[in-house]
C-alpha cells in the first residue's frame, strides 16, 4: 500500500522514484545533504513508511514520516523540514 502511494505521488509530482539526493544550505549557510530512506523490511510503526535523512558533517537528523513531495520542494521548504527533523545519535561502530 505504501509503495503504491509513493509511486502515485511520484508520478503526480513528476519526481523520480528511487533514492533521491539533494544538497542545500540552512539559514546559517551550513551545507546539508538530504536523501530519502525507504526500508525493505519492517522497522517499526514510526519508520515503516520511510524517512528523510539529513547530514551535515557529524550532525545527522531524521524526519518521519517521509514527505513524498520533498524531492521537488524548494530550498526554503527543505529548511523547514530540517527544522522538524529529530537528531540521530552518533554511530558507535
Amino acid at each position: 500500500m505504501i509503495a503504491r502511494a509513493r509511486v502515485s505521488a511520484a508520478n503526480a509530482l513528476r519526481v523520480p522514484l528511487g533514492m533521491a539526493h539533494r544538497t542545500f544550505r540552512d539559514s546559517d549557510g551550513r551545507e546539508w545533504e538530504v536523501w530519502d530512506v525507504v526500508p525493505s523490511q519492517w522497522v517499526g510503526p514510526t519508520l515503516d513508511g520511510g524517512w528523510l535523512a539529513f547530514q551535515s558533517g557529524d550532525d545527522r537528523r531524521r524526519l518521519a514520516p517521509l514527505p513524498l513531495y520533498w524531492a521537488a520542494a524548494p530550498e526554503p521548504e527543505l529548511r523547514d523540514l530540517l527544522a522538524k527533523a529529530k537528531p540521530v545519535a552518533p554511530r558507535l561502530d
